[in-house]
């Protein structure tokens, strides 16, 4: 007994049961000789099930069998909540004709032909209980709470099995991780723009590739986006802006600090003191900062922001939303 997967589509099914009478349960033997009970198997279980009118000689049948097996294929062949099964309307086709369909076909979903109670089942669908019978190929869809939607042709299937709720990895259902980006200015306090964001594993951020995280709705599709990565990790930059916010004053704040009058009391301000990244504030940091000022000299290692955190690893947590929180530290503006 499998289960399975669902994928986006806009084709529209063609009716649903007008009088919204309950599938009828059945039991079929198929060609494998395993036993399928509509409800105890699988609609009982939460399975969505497909079921699939047709007759071994039918040329459409023939062409379309393929792409049915496909779009099996594409749902996970019956690993998670959805089942497809095939079943004959005509007396002539036994188990055994069936069976050669399905591998011609490579057809690898239940199927059953008359001795296998396949007649039997299937009419309980065409006999016009929910509806006109449009020939074969045609499909029912059958949701867990045991409601019928007629699907005449495979285009239409799709979008009735989304319609029962039906889940499974990668399903439009499927639960996934929403995100938010704040890149906060640690001296505004307000909203930070123009800071490069890249992606590339955890501690490597010289080989780090820019990304633009306006076209992703959520971490799964950055993650499918970027395989080759084993430690998926945002870094941040900013380079621009070298002068915004710093003056000399902000020299003889460090000064003040250095000589205990007046202690910067702030983490960020502390860190925007650190001019060369030596961990500490010194006569050092003044004169490359008066340096910066005057025009002679850049910042030591282009370090003109910084952010804390440095990075942020991406996690998965699938129906909720992960803050990405960083904030960027004007290098050399303590005020």
């Amino acid at each position: 007994m499998k289960h399975f997967i669902k994928t986006v589509c806009l084709f529209t099914v063609l009716s649903v049961s007008a009088s919204a009478q309950l599938a009828p349960d059945f039991t079929i033997t198929d060609t494998d000789g395993e036993s399928h009970t509509l409800y105890s198997d699988y609609l009982d279980q939460g399975f969505t099930v497909v079921i699939k009118i047709f007759f071994v000689a039918c040329p459409p049948c023939n062409s379309i069998a393929p792409s049915v097996q496909q779009k099996y294929v594409d749902w996970g062949e019956g690993e998670y909540d959805v089942q497809f099964m095939e079943l004959s309307n005509k007396t002539w086709d036994n188990n055994s004709n069936v069976a050669t369909f399905k591998a011609n076909h490579g057809i690898t979903f239940p199927g059953a032909g008359n001795d296998g109670g396949g007649y039997d089942a299937q009419s309980l669908f065409t006999s016009g209980d929910f509806g006109p019978f449009f020939g074969t190929p045609s499909f029912y869809v059958i949701a867990p709470d045991g409601t019928v939607a007629v699907a005449p042709n495979l285009f239409s299937v799709e979008e009735a099995i989304v319609a029962t709720g039906a889940m499974g990895p990668g399903g439009m259902n499927q639960p996934t991780t929403a995100f938010n980006l704040n890149i906060v200015n640690a001296a505004t306090n307000l909203g930070l723009s123009n800071v490069n964001v890249k992606i590339g594993n955890a501690g490597n951020a010289n080989s780090a590739t820019p990304i633009n995280l306006s076209s992703f709705l959520n971490i799964e599709q950055i993650i499918e986006a970027y395989p080759n990565l084993t430690s998926h990790t945002l870094f941040f930059e900013k380079n621009n802006e070298p002068l915004s916010g710093v003056s000399t004053i902000d020299i003889t704040l460090m000064v003040r600090h250095i000589l205990g009058i007046t202690l910067l009391d702030e983490d960020y301000k502390l860190i925007a003191a650190d001019i060369n990244e030596d961990d500490k504030i010194s006569g050092i940091d003044i004169v490359a900062l008066r340096k910066v000022i005057l025009g002679l000299s850049n910042f030591p290692n282009g370090n003109v922001w910084k952010f804390n955190p440095p990075s942020i690893p991406l996690s998965l947590d699938p129906g909720n939303t992960i803050n990405l929180n960083t904030v960027g530290i004007k290098i050399g503006d303590l005020h």
